[in-house]
């Protein structure tokens, strides 16, 4: 938004964009599917994976599509805060909600998510 006026490089601002990417990339996009993985059921594990997947591709696609529009009409500065400020229910779900499940079975992530085990409260 003010890059041209603070003198900031296209080149920085380029750099600093891919750099957001690779951190986006090694994080939470390769986590939703682990995440996918333990959160359903056994019985339906396979199915309810394929219809998730399915839902985040659809809205990959509708991303793609929307982003020329939303750059030309909310510019290029509204477009990244409108997806900032999307981002932050997001995290907050993550944070207060997603339970952590290092070093757990499948059966134990499967009973907290079921609700048939004692939930553990995270700190």
């Amino acid at each position: 938004l003010f890059g041209e006026s603070l003198g900031v490089s296209s080149l920085f601002l380029l750099i600093f964009f891919l750099f957001y990417v690779f951190c986006c990339a090694v994080s939470i996009c390769a986590v939703v599917f682990v995440l996918l993985s333990e959160m359903y059921p056994t019985k339906v594990r396979g199915l309810a994976m394929s219809i998730a997947g399915f839902a985040l591709w659809i809205g990959t696609y509708l991303i793609g599509q929307l982003t020329p529009w939303m750059l030309q009409n909310l510019t290029p500065a509204g477009t990244f805060f409108l997806f900032a400020v999307m981002c932050v229910p997001y995290m907050l779900i993550v944070w207060k909600l997603v339970p952590e499940t290092t070093g757990k079975s499948l059966e134990e992530i499967e009973r907290y998510w079921t609700g048939s085990g004692q939930r553990e409260k995270r700190p």
